[in-house]
């Protein structure tokens, strides 16, 4: 390698995004790991190896560095780190629907590229990444590998479009979340440990993605259950809402202060009477009945007694 194909190949690493950066690291670590699997004396004493392990960067810039010291190193030919760059992956700009700081949407796609369930390649991602959902969301999708499929692209083409459709008709459906109100923080406290619990109980299929945010976490495995049987999840959610709806209701009876009216014999079989045909509580009865009287005598256009 002379000198101008150095500074090229260095130029060309330096106008690398963070992805493609990524796909010639784990391209790198691939053909490193086979080299240690084929070597037996490597795998007994990786300290006198004769192969340079490529390091853990720093930084974006310290990433680069570390590129371009194995590019040298190991003479490579600039077609071959530009294939390295794109193996089997779509380029950078077929991710541009997805928001970075959207984490429901990013969220939903790490989740359903795991259910899509191919055989998946060497993802170990640096350790400056791994904690940056929407980076190892993409590097995960673009390092899917689909069997019998002899066009890898145009396979992965096809996916973001059918997920673009996906997500589209989960936003459409808003009654599935509508019930949740954000700004409840005793329900969606309330919420979060439900799921929880059941997450704990293996009731759930995906491990779940942590998040600062209790509302987002709660949503996030709303959406996840849609993506292995919209059956089950809409029967998870009905026994939820269901839950929600018992608890506000002993809730609400915990506050309420008990009284004991003195009522006659008759008064009091006429009550039970009431409570039966109604199919409410005789508190509930009287509750109604005095409320409907009241509303009967009370001015609601003014607010003022009628008495």
């Amino acid at each position: 390698m002379d000198n101008q194909d150095t500074r090229n190949i260095k130029n060309y690493i330096d106008n690398l995004s963070v992805f493609e950066l990524i796909r010639i690291w784990l391209e790198i670590l691939r053909y490193q790991n086979l080299q240690i699997q084929q070597n037996l004396q490597i795998q007994q004493n990786l300290q006198n190896s004769p192969i340079q392990l490529i390091q853990q960067p720093n930084n974006i810039d310290h990433f680069k560095v570390i590129i371009k010291e194995w590019a040298v190193t190991t003479k490579i030919s600039l077609n071959d780190l530009q294939s390295m760059a794109y193996l089997n992956a779509l380029e950078d700009y077929h991710f541009d629907f997805l928001e970075s700081g959207n984490e429901r949407q990013i969220s939903y796609f790490y989740k359903w590229s795991l259910n899509l369930s191919p055989i998946s390649t060497y993802t170990i991602l640096p350790d400056i990444f791994t904690n940056d959902l929407y980076i190892k969301s993409i590097v995960g999708f673009n390092s899917l590998f689909f069997q019998n499929t002899p066009n890898q692209i145009n396979k992965k083409i096809q996916l973001l479009y059918d997920f673009k459709n996906n997500w589209n008709q989960l936003l459409l459906n808003k009654k599935d979340i509508l019930w949740l109100d954000k700004n409840d923080e005793i329900q969606i406290e309330w919420a979060y440990k439900y799921i929880k619990k059941i997450i704990y109980a293996g009731f759930i299929y995906f491990n779940p993605l942590d998040s600062t945010n209790p509302y987002t976490y709660v949503i996030n495995e709303i959406d996840a259950l849609g993506l292995v049987s919209p059956e089950k999840k809409q029967l998870f959610l009905d026994k939820m809402r269901r839950s929600w709806s018992q608890k506000k209701f002993r809730d609400e009876g915990k506050t309420k202060k008990p009284y004991h009216l003195p009522l006659t014999k008759e008064a009091n079989k006429q009550l039970e009477f009431l409570s039966q045909i109604l199919n409410k509580s005789t508190s509930q009865v009287l509750e109604s009945i005095i409320r409907d009287k009241y509303q009967e005598y009370n001015d609601q256009k003014t607010g003022k007694n009628l008495y």
